[in-house]
């Protein structure tokens, strides 16, 4: 019998035709369940926070890649390095258990989305001068 909310070994592979994409956010989302059942709470509410994860290629090392984060350009000073330290290590054990190699993680801000009329956009906030945190 498993715990309540856990999966049992033979089911964590994933499916042949499953993209990188949607591993990249079961892993997500199993990092912050772990992270909430140990108790970091403050880690667990920022990872529901992302809005995307990439898996790119490390600078560390020929084996294993990094993931990045997507995150608002507000939130990515409260992913300290205490906050990717507490992260890390159980990102890096579901991502294995999918058969992903991650080294580092880090956050990173989303872009913002833009138009072709990007700049009669932000010119138009410019003039009214309306703060970029009221828009979040």
């Amino acid at each position: 019998m498993h715990a309540p909310g856990a999966v049992p070994a033979a089911d964590m592979s994933p499916e042949p035709d499953e993209t990188l994409t949607a591993i990249l956010h079961r892993v997500l989302a199993q990092t912050a369940f772990l992270l909430y059942e140990d108790g970091n709470s403050q880690a667990a509410a920022l990872l529901a926070d992302v809005e995307d994860i990439e898996h790119v290629p490390s600078g560390l090392s020929e084996e294993g890649e990094d993931v990045a984060l997507i995150v608002p350009l507000y939130l990515v000073a409260r992913f300290t390095k205490e906050v990717l330290a507490a992260i890390r290590p159980l990102l890096v054990h579901v991502a294995a258990r999918h058969d992903l190699l991650v080294d580092n993680v880090s956050a990173i801000p989303a872009l913002p989305a833009t138009g072709d009329d990007w700049r009669q956009s932000l010119q138009e906030k410019l003039i009214s001068k309306t703060s970029p945190s009221q828009y979040g």
